[in-house]
């Protein structure tokens, strides 16, 4: 067994590749480090002793941790904007559009949640790799009937249609605000 697991993991990785975590490494550099430091010292003798001067030590650390994480999250949109503008008037709109699609990206929560052959829902990690164990068990030893009560939950939407009153009623709405339009011009 400890065989197909290597396999899995080696295919994996020669295939997807390992994924860095590159989140704020733009702004997140060394002096911010520093600060933060500076900041975590002045937080952690202040719980140790709670006096006047500590606090206000304390205080003024996390204003200027929070005004250079400010200034430097500001220089990076500033510096995104240029970029994206430069790549707007040189006419490079697949840039420009990624670009945009970067930075107007919402977070999307998800839900890392498996029912169990018995309907209940789990969340802690050992049970769902117990479950995901059973399941690649299976599919290799030929059981394709435990591949069908599989179902995968996630936080996304589902996509659902609207009902033809539904549609007919915005329909109404656009054309009603239409004609107003044109008899205000």
């Amino acid at each position: 067994m400890d065989q197909y697991k290597e396999t899995f993991i080696a295919s994996g990785q020669d295939i997807r590749g390992e994924k860095q975590r590159e989140r704020n490494e733009e702004w997140y550099d060394h002096e911010f480090r520093e600060i933060i430091e500076v900041k975590q010292d002045a937080r952690l003798k202040c719980i140790q002793r709670s006096t006047r001067s500590n606090q206000e030590d304390y205080s003024r650390e996390r204003i200027a941790a929070a005004r250079v994480s400010c200034r430097k999250k500001r220089e990076l949109l500033k510096t995104k904007f240029d970029e994206n503008v430069e790549h707007h008037t040189k006419n490079e709109s697949k840039k420009y559009y990624r670009r945009i699609q970067e930075i107007t990206r919402e977070f999307k929560p998800r839900v890392n949640a498996r029912r169990d052959v018995g309907g209940r829902m789990l969340k802690e990690t050992e049970h769902i790799k117990k479950i995901w164990k059973e399941y690649f068990e299976s599919v290799l030893a030929g059981n394709l009937n435990d591949t069908d009560s599989m179902t995968f939950n996630t936080a996304e939407n589902k996509y659902i249609q609207p009902s033809f009153e539904e549609v007919t009623y915005i329909i109404k709405c656009t054309k009603k605000t239409i004609r107003r339009e044109e008899q205000t011009k």
